[in-house]
């Protein structure tokens, strides 16, 4: 099931590596560049890169959906069980991707324009807390891909979008937040790791459960 499960991924990699190309790296790097010296918030980084991460998993769904790749596998005889564990592992990995990218521009523009307040830990942990986010988007929209299938499901999924609303409310009280991130960096990051893992296994647990009751 392993060799199955990464030879899965590596497709689903490949199937959205045109949509990453070099051109639209440096445009998004750029523009999220510009927009946190602009508004002086480098908290902004985390958003857009994971976010474009989370993205890059529900296109693999489109992808599967317009090139008919469920049916493909059911004649090859590949378990359902190893494309629900190979989407998810997409949506972690690019989630992931992202949030490792934004907190490295992240310590670059705050050692910059904040030198005196450079600390490694908090702004590990509040990327930390964007991925979580994130990946609670995730959660909520892979099981309803799993189940009704893309072109069906993409409109109610956009109610998955609600938490980024506790994102901007987070970045509008950036202040109280930051004290409260570097008073509690070790018990936040252990929380949001733990809360990552369980969102992750329960909403996959319910994937396959939907997956298996469909009809490809």
């Amino acid at each position: 099931m392993f060799k199955i499960v990464i030879s899965l991924l590596k497709l689903d990699i490949y199937s959205i590596k045109p949509y990453v190309s070099i051109t639209n790296k440096v445009f998004l790097v750029f523009t999220a560049l510009t927009i946190s010296f602009i508004q002086m918030n480098p908290i902004i980084l985390p958003a857009v890169f994971v976010s474009l991460g989370a993205g890059l998993g529900t296109t693999a769904f489109f992808l599967g959906e317009l090139h008919r790749v469920n049916i493909f596998r059911a004649v090859l005889f590949v378990r359902r069980r190893s494309v629900v564990v190979a989407r998810y592992l997409l949506g972690a990995f690019v989630t992931l991707v992202g949030g490792g990218i934004s907190f490295l521009l992240m310590i670059l523009i705050w050692f910059i324009r904040w030198p005196e307040f450079f600390l490694v830990g908090p702004l590990l942990v509040f990327v930390l807390i964007v991925i979580v986010q994130y990946i609670l988007i995730i959660s909520i929209q892979f099981p309803v891909y799993f189940g009704a299938g893309y072109a069906k499901s993409k409109r109610l999924s956009y109610l998955s979008f609600a938490p980024l609303a506790l994102l901007f409310t987070l970045v509008n009280m950036l202040d109280r937040v930051w004290h409260f991130i570097v008073d509690n960096v070790l018990f936040i990051a252990a929380m949001s790791l733990l809360l990552s893992v369980v969102l992750l296994v329960c909403s996959a647990m319910l994937s396959l459960h939907l997956f298996e009751k469909r009809d490809i």
